[in-house]
């Protein structure tokens, strides 16, 4: 009902959905604004955060709330595949952390425990790289062992040295 009476954009209504766990009507929603940019291009939302909207843009934010559904709807591999194809088209977006997090999550979520490893180490070694930001970049790096990744990262080392000791006895 909200929608219909007010003038809700269509990202605004799509992350509405999404945040009230309208899942498949949000991803739907992340799939006709990638199709269609123009739909979004007057939305307000978006224009808090970036002050020239390209497609490149609209398209990057899609991929990756469309990448966070999945993974809220439990769908490791679609959501998977979705953040790899946001990786390689746009590698520079502004939720690289959080894509690799995403992503970490899922093989670890698949048991694919190796891949998960894998992922969450480039978080806490190759994501503070893209930090120019000297502050930030401080912080970072005095702080990267407090991270979900690297606490993920080390639950993973230690229950897999766990289980080598388990195996060898």
């Amino acid at each position: 009902m909200y929608f219909s009476v007010a003038d809700t954009g269509p990202f605004h209504k799509a992350r509405l959905k999404h945040l009230s766990s309208r899942l498949k009507s949000a991803i739907n929603d992340y799939d006709n604004i990638m199709k269609n940019t123009n739909l979004v291009k007057d939305s307000e939302i978006l224009l808090i955060d970036y002050k020239d909207l390209s497609n490149e843009i609209i398209r990057s934010e899609m991929m990756f709330f469309k990448g966070q559904a999945l993974w809220d709807m439990k769908d490791f591999n679609k959501c998977i595949e979705v953040f790899k194809e946001l990786l390689k088209t746009y590698p520079n977006t502004r939720w690289l952390g959080l894509v690799y997090f995403y992503l970490g999550n899922c093989y670890e979520n698949l048991l694919e425990i190796d891949k998960a490893k894998d992922i969450y180490s480039k978080i806490t070694t190759d994501i503070t790289s893209n930090f120019t930001d000297k502050k930030v970049l401080k912080y970072l790096n005095s702080h990267i062992e407090s991270t979900p990744a690297a606490i993920h990262l080390m639950h993973l080392l230690k229950h897999d040295s766990v289980d080598k000791q388990v195996y060898r006895n």
